[in-house]
């Protein structure tokens, strides 16, 4: 390619329309004829996209937690209420001083900081509580705009389970937030996301095992890319370990000493038909989908087959689901996914939704 008349020193990239700079670490390289763009208007187009993915972002947390606080007050979340209740009444209950680095995670001190700060500051729980499913929903619609750049793809989060998860299970909520838009980074910064996030809940460090699979695929990619596992191997090995895990879950929370080990004894699954219809949903998900070898596809499922097994078990398991959705969101509105797949993985899975709701309301 010769360069414009004058400008044999511009320098050329090459650029995939409405691709992210989060594609180069995640998502796999494409056939398609790429074109070539000055790097400058590639720094413009790409400062531009960051502007508008926080500007959405920000817009949709606000209309998503407005809305939903407006349809059905605090009073009528029964574990949010109690929560706030608990908290303004003692801003230390439950609080342990870590003794060890474990501790650190296990204790969840992150979140013990967050709350005694608020307590400190004169907050209102109840607000403080709103805040903070706002900026976990922004953060996580933050990432998916700056993988997918559709913000169409948002409407993914309007179900159920991930309302609940928003609003009632804030701590969870914000450390996945967390984790979906730092850990694509890059391998260490995915690790001090992971490790970060894991102070707020300890369950992030499952976050661990599909971002070391995506290391791997990576590096055997570059290493030997024509014999390098096809996407469906690694698919494949994340949703194994998951399945291990899951199976096991109890003894290990036991042998680190959380107290989550003690809900063995209690039936706090999704329950079969529900189960089914969210193992149906990543089914569908995993065959329509292209990315399925990438960091989110490979997180998805892992959580999916953890859900999964943690129901048949009778675990509790609604945190996994909720986990799986906006990484399955990531993954089936990634640029690779042909838009018949998506479409037709929106139709499945707003029929779902809207039967979900009908149950729910």
């Amino acid at each position: 390619m010769t360069a414009e008349p004058g400008r044999k020193d511009a320098r050329i990239a090459l650029h995939q329309p409405g691709q992210s700079a989060f594609l180069m670490y995640a998502m796999p390289s494409t056939s398609e004829q790429p074109r070539y763009v000055p790097t400058a208007r590639l720094a413009d187009e790409a400062r531009m996209a960051r502007i508008a993915a926080i500007a959405i972002a920000a817009l949709f947390a606000f209309l998503y937690v407005r809305g939903i606080y407006s349809f059905r007050p605090l009073i009528e979340w029964e574990d949010l209420y109690r929560y706030v209740e608990r908290f303004s009444l003692d801003p230390y209950y439950g609080m342990t001083v870590p003794q060890e680095f474990l501790d650190y995670a296990t204790t969840e001190y992150g979140w013990q900081l967050i709350v005694r700060g608020a307590f400190d500051a004169g907050l209102d729980f109840e607000a403080v509580f709103a805040l903070i499913s706002m900026i976990a929903v922004g953060l996580c619609a933050h990432a998916i705009l700056r993988v997918t750049n559709r913000p169409a793809v948002l409407l993914l989060l309007l179900n159920p389970a991930l309302i609940d998860f928003f609003i009632s299970q804030v701590r969870s909520a914000l450390a996945v937030a967390i984790v979906l838009n730092f850990a694509r980074k890059s391998l260490p910064v995915g690790i001090a996301a992971i490790l970060l996030s894991s102070a707020i809940h300890t369950s992030m460090m499952l976050f661990m095992i599909p971002l070391f699979l995506n290391a791997m695929r990576l590096r055997s990619s570059a290493d030997n890319p024509r014999n390098t596992p096809p996407a469906w191997f690694w698919l494949l090995v994340a949703v194994a370990i998951g399945t291990l895990l899951a199976s096991f879950q109890t003894l290990i929370l036991g042998a680190i000493g959380d107290r989550r080990a003690s809900y063995a004894d209690t039936d706090l699954s999704a329950g079969p038909l529900l189960t089914l219809a969210w193992t149906m949903i990543g089914i569908v998900g995993a065959v329509l989908t292209r990315h399925r070898s990438t960091w989110p596809g490979m997180a998805a499922f892992f959580m999916l087959a953890m859900f999964t097994v943690s129901s048949m078990f009778g675990l509790y398991s609604h945190r996994y689901a909720a986990f799986f959705m906006p990484l399955m969101a990531m993954s089936i509105g990634g640029t690779l996914t042909p838009t018949a797949n998506r479409m037709a993985f929106f139709g499945v899975y707003a029929a779902f939704s809207l039967v979900y709701f009908s149950f729910w309301l």
